[in-house]
């Protein structure tokens, strides 16, 4: 206790010499800031003394004692934050003026018990023009005599008036006099008597928690430009209204009482839509009073009122409508509560009002589904749609507002006009579908369909749409709408234009994220001699195909997404439809692709192939964005002009050219060889981007380029993107590229053969995603990083990611390395880990040499496989080979150590070791004996190990220098794997017969001279062996210089192209070697039933609708031929594995009703514990058949990619031993 007095006296020191001597005194001043008190009391002290006291600045305040201000008003400026605690003690005003004022930017809290008074005409306890936050008192006029017009003049006026930001809590009492002492001037004013005087149309914006409000003409009025939000509290009127709202209100809570003298509970109304809205809104709340609800008298109307909850009783009626009472043109919405009266006529659409067992009146969603239709100005449909759907509504008649239910489970809502002689004038149609209409809709099972009819057309909605839809409404707010809006928004002369939308407030309901479709249906009349339509969606800048259909005057189509729809006829003679903008103005056209080019190149837009183009003299420049949309089967054939560098595209800076799943050809004029012109010329800040298309160029005297600024100055480059994508070239009289920012990424390729210069020269390539360039035969570099084009502070370079591959063959001399990174600027060469980079040289003369740049601010990262020569300036050169390892079991743990003991690591079972270097190897398996060995690194080779089995246990050894390697030159054959044996072993090389078309192989032989042949070699050192050739007259029957008379495949291809069952990459190649992906599967069985019709698309995401594989996996799928990789997704880029193609197949026979039940026994296959459980049985079927045998004697690989002439095999037996 004492040391409490302690703190107490040396807080009451502290405090005298701190506070002003003018608040000490009891004179004008301004009070200072609190400061620590350890004492019963905080902050500074009020006190009868300090009644001069007229600013508050920032700090905690406590009134000690009843206080009756002499100096005008307690103020708090802008600025300050202020806590005043009332202490249970009153503060009154000086004669005159307000008692508390707050200005703008000024913060006021007032706590505790206590009085806050005013006793002057037209002054208010609380003036408030910044923020208030009242959690206690209580605020009174005590004087207030306005009890009628005639005496208001004495002293009257509002208790508290805001016109900033107020928010008061429970524990508050406002009144002005016990019983309603006051009745002319409103108790609490929120907003402007006088909006006009509120220059900068800022809200007044209250928020009443709780607290009991007593008294004055309106006890709450919400004025001009007010914002008011009631959650709780005690209201109770002796004159006019508990509220009278001119603008925005809305009851959450609370008990509001009208007492007999009352006009009404609440009064409402509208004058403008600026600061007199007349918008309330009651979601809870208990009133009271002779009536509930009134126009305020002065409005225009009513206004807007909506009531979603709550209890009302009036002892004369809700709303008054009498006495000349009326709504005007507002509106009253009731979608719930409990009421005193009948309040049918103003239910909400799709909600009833009915009497319960308490004489109550209750409102609640109506018993059906209703519909109610009205027209605007320009004879547009406005319908709404709500109520709880039963599935039993029958429409009395059709149009004008139905709803039907047929037993297909197709819920149709017709809002089009009646057959009755009216004419249909609207281009619109608007349908708000309120929440319970939606959800009702959404949870009955039997729906599977909702049709929309309007004068418009009709929309077709399915389940799963729906579904969307009334996600999108809930997650926004459940008792939100989604309005559907179809408007025809068609110009004379231009083609036919439908926007189409979904909304839930500004949310966009139905934007393509789910897996529900809608079919869109208008009417259509062909436009004479153009007897072919299209419909595109046209969003951003795109022309998505949506495949509509034309059938007894309905043009159809479906969509995952709302959008802006165009309709475009065309004759049989048009090879495009093209998209452009011009003067302002989006349409699309159809034509030539010479028109199409012409009218994009300057202005931009899309162009959508309809049929294959073949083009001579071709030479265009692209100076805006241009996008070319191909379609599977379809291919562009260009030739450029006789003008020597005469360019088959040049795409000017800061345009873009984009292919966009499209097969296109470029060759030069002139013969082979002599070719004349180049393909692309990207200007530097171009760009050229190609996703899922395919480029060959051929022929030609430049392939790419990419021009160099011509300011000095200036720095850039073209940029090339390929997205899955492959551009091959082959022929080229000069390079492949000349300069440029390359990014290959998701599986792209590039493949160069032949070039007479260098192959691919640029400033900048990325490889990522899994993608490969290969560069063969060129005449000096393979691959040269110039990196002119880009700043100082840019580094050029090769940069090869993880999973991605780099191989330059048969390319340079001695004087050009096969890959060349520039000492002129930094130029990085960088191979990831698990990355390869392979650099070789098999012909006489060329190169295998790795040049790194000697810059200074060159970085050098090489932690994958590179294999070569890897030289940089003056240093000694490092050669890498490439070693492999054939173990048996295949599945053996091999680890390769070097001279240090440190692990190398492969990459796709490849090693880069580093030649004359000695390394170790350990094979090993769990039941198998453990083989090691030493090598040394002398050329590439391949080192066989084969386990023993054991007990366990074991060791062993051996070394690769007693092995030598037999290689085969083939002469232009077919590369045959070199082997590696052991010294001493003889090798029978009649199982070795490589093939080449146009020849017969005529044997081996031990010399170039082709003088000793051989039928075996013993290998007492490397040896090499020579193929011979006879020609022979063999005409190819095939397209593909890829696909040979000799190759094990070469039947297979013949087969499946006769068939149109598999086409090409391109012209002239088939790629045997690549990987086919699941889409391509699905649609080759699709092809193979004939293309049957599909109605809608599949319920995967991935599947785009018009997208060339869209029907078939939707074929697919209805048949239960293809499950996808999830439920949502089906991957259809994605390489087929072994298993999965097995899948497919065995499914697919299944389902033509042929014999599956015959399985093999797989268990001789060392893996064969890897396949998946779906595919069991199904590879079990399909090795039965021969269809797919396995990689080995020993080994399936299940997951491993499908090659083309895989595919082309398994096929080619389906149909010949399954189909027949």
């Amino acid at each position: 206790m004492k040391k409490r007095l302690l703190s107490m006296f040396l807080c009451l020191c502290m405090l005298l010499t701190m506070v002003p001597a003018a608040l000490a005194a009891g004179t004008t001043g301004t009070a200072a800031p609190a400061t620590e008190d350890e004492g019963e009391t905080s902050g500074n002290q009020i006190t009868a003394s300090t009644t001069t006291l007229t600013t508050l600045t920032t700090g905690n305040y406590v009134l000690e004692s009843d206080v009756t201000l002499t100096s005008g008003a307690l103020k708090v400026e802008a600025n300050n934050e202020v806590t005043l605690n009332l202490n249970g003690k009153k503060l009154t005003n000086q004669a005159g003026a307000n008692t508390i004022e707050v200005a703008a930017g000024g913060t006021l809290t007032i706590e505790g018990p206590g009085t806050v008074d005013n006793v002057s005409h037209q002054k208010a306890a609380v003036n408030n023009s910044g923020t208030v936050v009242l959690n206690g008192g209580t605020y009174t006029r005590s004087q207030e005599k306005g009890t009628s017009e005639e005496d208001s003049g004495s002293n009257s006026y509002y208790t508290i008036l805001n016109h900033g930001t107020m928010t008061i809590n429970e524990g508050v009492t406002v009144n002005q006099g016990e019983n309603g002492a006051g009745k002319f001037s409103s108790l609490i004013e929120n907003g402007w008597y006088n909006g006009n005087n509120n220059t900068g149309g800022e809200l007044s914006v209250m928020t009443i928690n709780g607290g009991t409000f007593s008294g004055g003409l309106n006890t709450i009025k919400n004025d001009d430009y007010g914002e008011l939000t009631i959650k709780g509290g005690t209201f109770s009127s002796y004159a006019q209204a508990c509220l009278l709202n001119w603008n925005v209100a809305t009851v959450e809570g609370g008990t509001f009482e009208g007492k007999d003298s009352t006009n009404a509970t609440i009064l409402n109304g509208y004058i403008n839509d600026t600061m007199d809205k007349g918008q309330l809104t009651i979601q809870k709340g208990t009133f009271t009073g002779p009536y509930i609800l009134e126009q305020m008298g002065g409005g225009s109307s009513i206004g807007s009122v909506v009531i979603k909850g709550g209890s009302f009783t009036g002892s004369s009626g809700i709303v008054n409508q009498e006495q000349g009472q009326d709504l005007g043109n507002g509106t009253i919405e009731i979608s719930g509560g409990t009421f005193s009266h009948d309040v049918g006529e103003f239910c909400a659409t799709g909600y009833a009002c009915a009497k319960d067992s308490d004489n109550k009146y209750v409102v609640n969603v109506a018993d059906g589904a209703q519909v109610s239709t009205d027209k605007d100005e320009s004879g547009n449909v406005i319908a709404t749609v709500d109520g709880n759907y039963s599935g039993g509504e029958t429409p009395e008649s059709g149009g004008n507002g139905s709803i039907s239910t047929d037993n297909s489970g197709k819920v149709t809502i017709d809002v089009s006009s009646d057959d009755g002689g009216e004419t249909t004038t609207g281009t619109a149609a608007e349908i708000t579908v309120g929440s319970n209409a939606l959800t009702s809709i959404n949870k009955n099972e039997k729906v599977k369909e909702v049709e929309l009819k309007t004068d418009v057309g009709t929309l077709t909605i399915s389940d799963a749409a729906w579904n969307d839809m009334t996600a999108k409404a809930t997650e926004v707010d459940k008792t939100a709408s989604v309005v559907i809006k179809l408007e025809d928004k068609s110009k004379e002369g231009s083609n036919p234009v439908y926007e189409v939308t979904a909304t839930v407030g500004e949310e966009n309901a139905f934007d393509g994220s789910g897996d529900g479709a809608v079919t869109i249906s208008v009417p259509y009349t062909a436009d004479g001699g153009k007897g072919n339509v299209k419909v595109y969606c046209t969003d951003n800048g795109k022309m998505e195909d949506m495949n509509a259909a034309l059938s007894d005057g309905i043009l159809s189509w479906t969509t995952s997404h709302f959008s802006t729809f165009e309709v475009v006829a065309y004759d049989g003679t048009a090879e495009v439809t093209y998209q452009t903008t011009k003067d302002g103005t989006t349409s699309v056209s159809s034509g030539s692709f010479s028109d199409a080019l012409t009218a994009v190149a300057s202005n931009g837009g899309t162009i959508t192939l309809l049929k294959d183009v073949t083009a001579t003299n071709f030479n265009t420049t692209i100076s805006k964005n241009v996008t070319i949309q191909g379609k599977e089967g379809l291919k562009i054939n260009l030739t450029t002009g006789s003008t020597s560098r005469n360019k088959a595209f040049t795409v000017s800076k800061d345009a873009k050219l984009t292919l966009d799943g499209v097969t296109m050809m470029i060759s030069g004029s002139g013969e082979e060889g002599q070719g004349i012109g180049d393909g692309f010329d990207v200007q530097y800040g171009g760009a050229l981007e190609l996703n899922n298309s395919n480029v060959t160029l051929s022929n030609l005297e430049a392939a790419t380029i990419s021009a160099k600024p011509q300011n000095s100055g200036e720095v850039g480059t073209g940029i090339f993107t390929l997205n899955h994508s492959t551009i091959t070239a082959t022929g080229i009289r000069g390079n492949f590229s000349n300069g440029g920012v390359w990014t290959l990424d998701s599986e792209s390729a590039i493949e160069i053969d032949d070039c007479d210069a260098h192959g691919f020269s640029a400033d900048r390539i990325e490889v990522k995603g899994n993608s490969n360039i290969n560069v063969d035969n060129t005449a000096y570099r393979g691959i040269s990083i110039n990196s002119t084009g880009l700043g100082e502070d840019t580094n050029g370079g090769l940069i090869i990611e993880a999973g991605s591959a780099v191989s330059v063959t048969n390319c340079g001399d001695k004087e050009h390395p096969a890959v060349f990174m520039t000492n002129d600027h930094a130029a990085n060469l960088i191979v990831n880990e698990g990355a390869i980079l392979n650099v070789s040289a098999t012909e006489e003369g060329k190169s295998n040499t790795i040049s790194l740049s000697t810059n200074n601010g060159s970085q050098d990262t090489l932690n994958g496989a590179v294999i070569g020569t890897v030289t940089k300036g003056e240093e000694s050169p490092t050669t890498y080979y490439e070693i492999t390892f054939n173990v048996t079991p295949s599945d053996a743990n091999i680890v390769v150590k070097g001279s240090d003991g440190k692990a190398v690591s492969a990459v796709n079972g490849k090693y880069a070791l580093e030649k004359d270097k000695t390394y170790t190897y350990e094979v090993s398996k769990s039941g198998y004996r453990t083989q090691t060995g030493t090598f040394t690194v002398t050329e590439a080779e391949t080192i066989s190990v084969t386990l023993s089995s054991s007990g366990g246990g074991g060791g062993g050894g051996g070394s690769v220098t007693t092995k030598y390697t037999l290689s085969f030159d083939t002469n232009g054959g077919s590369a045959i794997a070199k082997v590696t044996k052991e010294k001493g072993t003889t090798v029978d090389l009649e199982q070795y017969v490589p093939t080449r078309e146009g020849y017969t192989f005529a044997g081996w032989y031990s010399d170039e001279a082709l003088t000793q042949k051989v039928t075996s070699v013993k290998l007492n050192g490397n040896t090499t062996v020579y193929a011979k050739w006879t020609e022979n007259a063999v005409t190819p029957t095939l397209p593909f210089t890829d696909v040979k008379s000799g190759d094990w495949f070469y039947e297979a291809v013949q087969y499946v192209y006769d068939k149109g069952m598999m086409t090409g990459v391109s012209a002239d190649r088939f790629a045997p070697a690549s990987t086919t992906t699941r889409g391509m599967i699905v649609t080759i069985l699709y092809r193979l039933e004939n293309e049957p019709a599909v109605s809608g698309g599949s319920a995967f995401t991935d599947v785009e609708n018009g997208a060339w594989y869209a029907d078939a996996v939707a074929w697919a799928a209805a048949n239960d031929i293809v499950n996808g990789t999830s439920a949502t997704t089906f991957a259809p880029n994605s390489p087929i594995t072994r298993e999965q193609m097995a899948a497919i197949l065995y499914r697919y026979a299944a389902y033509k009703g042929y014999d599956v039940s015959q399985k093999a026994d797989l268990s001789g296959y060392t893996d064969a514990a890897s396949i998946s459980g779906y595919a069991k049985d199904a590879l079990a079927w399909a090795n039965a058949q021969k269809l797919i045998t396995g990689v080995t004697d020993t080994t399936l690989n299940p997951q491993g990619s499908a090659t083309r002439a895989q595919v082309a095999t398994i096929l080619m037996r389906l149909c010949e031993t399954v189909v027949k």
